[in-house]
C-alpha cells in the first residue's frame, strides 16, 4: 500500500492505526455513500488534503444507537447524542454553506427502473439522462428481463390470471412486482389462509425462471 496511487477501503480501515501513514500522505480522500457515514467516521478517516463526500441524504442515514436504548433498569438514555449522530457530515456541510453539486439525472439505470423511488422518495424531482434509454446497448440485460416478465403470461400464470398482467411501456423497464394490485406484473396469489399469500414461494419460482431463461444473471 505504501506505493499505491489509490487505496480503496472502509472508513474503519481508513481510520485504523495500520493506515495512519497513508492518511498522512493522502492528497485526496473520497467517501462513497457518505450520507450513511457518521461525522466521526469522516473526521477519523480524513487527515489531510482535499475531501469529496458523495452520497444521498434522502437514503439511509448513519447507523447509530437507537433513541430508545436505555440503561438496564433505568430510564436513562444510553446515548444522548443520537439525534445529532443521525445527521451525516454531507448534510451538515451543505446546511452551513459549503459548495456542493446536486445530481438530478439518473445515469446508471435504464428508463423505468428508477420510477418507483423517484415517485416515493424524490417527488419526481429527478430525470433520466439521455444515456439511460432502454434501447442503448449497455441495457441489453434490462431488455431481456423485460421480455422475460412479459412471457410470464404463458409460463407462470394460470389462465384465469392472465388478464391481470399487461405489458409495460416499450421504452421503460419497470421494476418487477409481485403483490401490488393492478401493477403490470400483478399476480393473484392463493394460499391456505388469508395471511399466507405464498409470496416467498412465488418469488423463488420467478428467480428460478429468470436464471433459466437469462444465463447472464448471476445471483452468487
Amino acid at each position: 500500500m505504501n506505493i499505491a496511487d489509490m487505496v480503496l477501503c472502509t472508513t474503519t480501515i481508513a481510520a485504523s492505526t495500520e493506515t495512519s501513514i497513508l492518511r498522512s500522505r493522502a492528497e485526496l480522500t473520497s467517501f462513497n455513500e457518505a450520507a450513511a457515514c457518521a461525522e466521526l467516521e469522516v473526521l477519523a478517516a480524513w487527515s489531510r488534503g482535499s475531501c469529496i463526500l458523495a452520497g444521498d441524504d434522502s437514503q439511509l442515514p448513519p447507523t447509530i444507537m437507537s433513541d430508545n436504548a436505555r440503561w438496564i433498569n433505568t430510564v436513562r438514555k444510553c446515548n444522548h447524542l443520537t439525534r445529532q449522530g443521525k445527521i451525516p457530515m454531507i448534510h451538515r456541510l451543505r446546511e452551513i454553506g459549503y459548495p456542493y453539486w446536486e445530481q438530478t439525472e439518473q445515469i446508471c439505470m435504464a428508463q423505468g427502473q428508477f420510477d418507483i423511488a423517484n415517485t416515493v422518495i424524490y417527488a419526481n424531482r429527478l430525470t433520466y439522462h439521455d444515456s439511460a434509454k432502454l434501447s442503448y446497448p449497455r441495457f441489453e440485460l434490462a431488455r431481456k428481463i423485460k421480455q422475460w416478465s412479459q412471457s410470464l403470461n404463458s409460463n407462470c400464470m394460470a389462465a384465469s390470471e392472465v388478464s391481470h398482467m399487461s405489458a409495460g411501456p416499450d421504452d421503460r423497464a419497470l421494476a418487477f412486482m409481485i403483490s401490488p394490485t393492478g401493477s403490470y406484473s400483478y399476480k393473484a396469489l392463493r394460499g391456505p389462509s388469508n395471511v399466507n399469500t405464498q409470496d416467498v414461494h412465488l418469488m423463488l419460482k420467478y428467480l428460478d425462471s429468470t436464471m433459466a431463461t437469462i444465463p447472464e444473471i448471476d445471483l452468487a
